[in-house]
């Protein structure tokens, strides 16, 4: 599975931020609800563990044993206000790694009875706000948003909520402040950090973002997602490329493999880096890699065997990159991809072509491509 940030994002905000304030609902609940509820809490907390380790079947599990328990503490005390709640931020954690409507609805639904019992849970009217958001529906998503700030103007997270509303919707100045604001309210705000890290980088204010990032992981958040997008900041944003980013990069993302090794993306931002420090053989490891983990999860390595190619053509290994763009090739009818990114393809094997002097293959490529697109050769 991809990697999703909106997912990790989210479970870091469940994960980090705890319903202390919620003392007076919890006590009112009956002692054997309770007992449900401490239970689903447990089964929820350990699925956001594996949604940061990005082990989203055991997270799965772990959902299903939370909504479990909480139903099970509402049929004892229907007036439980919290334990609604709480179904609501499991189905809106669920509907992140399904993205499907109907996990988000039930998510609504529950923060909606949660309200009908609590009118004054700000953090209700903000969570349901931000499943508005990844419905589409703006208008009911900043509504609700503003209102919980109105409830409750000193919660650093209910700021934090809009950020992400002001991100989604392009006005990442908006996000930087609101962001602040979270930060300002609670300086030690790890998730705050990291989104206006995000926020940043999306203005190309990239030495900001990286100090973000670094107080991310200072405070010691230190799930591999962070350290890959360290990593990738500074072996391909920060540029001109000193040698001193390099080994920030290779060190970030050393770090991230080590925490997920199955990550993909992790490896092609580590063999760019190795490829821009002139370590070729490295950057094909890496590739190697990623081709076997595609292979062995009967998928598709394409986009790997692409970049292969391009480090075997920098080492003039022209017989190796021919080989891997027909494997790249070979994928053009099996999947979408557009007339620009064959025509390239094709561009790429006749210039090896070229190279090797099979000047027939290589015309044969350039006309491919230029019918698709254009070729330079």
């Amino acid at each position: 599975m991809k990697i999703s940030f909106k997912i990790l994002i989210a479970a870091v905000c469940f994960a980090a931020i705890g319903f202390a304030f919620y003392g007076c609902a919890v006590k009112s609940a009956s002692n054997d609800a309770l007992i449900y509820f401490n239970e689903g809490e447990k089964h929820f907390n350990n699925a956001k563990d594996n949604e940061m380790t990005l082990e989203y079947e055991k997270a799965r599990i772990d959902f299903e044993k939370a909504i479990g328990s909480f139903n099970k503490a509402l049929k004892l005390d229907p007036n439980f206000s919290l334990a609604y709640h709480k179904l609501g931020d499991v189905y809106y954690a669920v509907g992140e790694i399904d993205k499907g409507k109907e996990n988000y609805a039930k998510a609504i639904a529950g923060y909606d009875q949660a309200l009908k019992l609590d009118p004054n849970n700000a953090r209700a009217y903000s969570y349901r706000g931000m499943v508005h958001l990844y419905m589409g529906d703006d208008e009911k998503s900043i509504a609700d948003i503003n209102k919980a700030i109105e409830l409750d103007p000193n919660d650093a997270l209910l700021y934090h909520n809009r950020g992400e509303y002001n991100m989604r919707n392009a006005e990442q100045k908006e996000a930087i402040s609101s962001f602040s604001k979270a930060i300002e309210l609670d300086p030690n705000f790890v998730l705050a950090y990291h989104d206006r890290a995000m926020a940043y980088f999306h203005v190309n204010e990239f030495q900001n973002a990286a100090e973000d990032f670094e107080r991310t992981i200072k405070f010691g958040a230190q799930p591999a997602w962070l350290y890959y997008s360290l990593g990738e900041l500074y072996c391909n944003f920060l540029l001109p490329l000193s040698d001193s980013d390099i080994k920030k990069a290779l060190a970030n993302l050393n770090k991230a493999i080590a925490l997920a090794p199955n990550y993909e993306y992790s490896y092609n931002a580590r063999a760019w880096t190795y490829y821009a420090a002139g370590e070729y053989e490295k950057a094909i490891e890496d590739y190697d890699r990623l081709i076997k983990m595609e292979i062995e999860a009967n998928s598709s390595a394409w986009m790997w065997y692409g970049k292969r190619a391009v480090m075997y053509a920098t080492l003039k290994e022209y017989e190796k990159a021919i080989a891997d763009f027909d494997k790249l090739i070979e994928d053009f009818g099996k999947y979408s991809f557009n007339d620009k990114n064959q025509a390239e393809a094709y561009c790429y094997r006749a210039e090896m072509y070229k190279n090797i002097g099979d000047i027939n293959r290589s015309n044969d490529d350039a006309k491919k491509a230029r019918e698709l697109d254009k070729c330079d050769l």
